[in-house]
């Protein structure tokens, strides 16, 4: 049973992967969209005297829907920062038990952020709220992009975790490391070979 369990984890994390990594190129583009929106911002400015674009407004929405989208991502690459020194250091058992802390405190940390960012989304539209500027735009808009990817970040870090802990039943070391556990300095000078 916890073999056919992890294998259906296996293709559910395979395929959020690939979104993830989907996601995080439109974020790429949307950043580039952003700074050649700010850049004919400036030049409009310089060159005609007048702001035709709301560009700061515009890029600050971008830049927190950017933000949210990219967790999951970082989550996949393991780019979260994390101090090992101690971790490096430990036998296979006390790795496990702080993997699977940081871990769980992830996935507490992000259910807490989404339902925030959950409340205030249904909070701006319920109250039809709109930016105080001449764009005037519904927040909601923005604010339901940006509660997007900390949804899909919660999502990701469960599944995460999920497949971890079913690994550990296994007692499939391996997996279990390549899920959760801190990439070794050998790991990295291998990645950097392979590239």
């Amino acid at each position: 049973m916890l073999n056919n369990i992890a294998k259906l984890l296996d293709i559910t994390i395979n395929r959020a992967n690939q979104v993830t990594r989907w996601i995080a190129r439109l974020g790429g583009i949307i950043l580039l969209a952003s700074v050649f929106m700010i850049v004919a911002e400036i030049l409009f400015r310089k060159v005609a005297s007048l702001s035709i674009i709301p560009a700061t407004e515009i890029s600050g929405y971008f830049m927190a829907i950017i933000a949210s989208w990219s967790f999951a991502y970082a989550m996949l690459e393991k780019a979260h920062i994390r101090i090992d020194i101690f971790y490096l250091k430990s036998c296979n058992k006390v790795r496990n038990f702080l993997d699977i802390l940081a871990i769980f405190s992830l996935v507490f940390i992000s259910i807490f952020a989404t339902d925030a960012v959950f409340s205030v989304t249904l909070d701006t539209y319920e109250s039809d709220a709109h930016s105080n500027s001449p764009l005037m735009a519904p927040l909601w808009i923005p604010q339901f992009l940006w509660m997007f990817g900390f949804m899909w970040f919660s999502f990701s870090v469960s599944l995460l975790l999920l497949r971890a802990l079913v690994a550990l039943l296994q007692q499939d070391q391996k997996k279990f490391s390549h899920m959760l556990s801190s990439p070794s300095v050998e790991d990295h000078v291998n990645e950097v070979a392979r590239n």
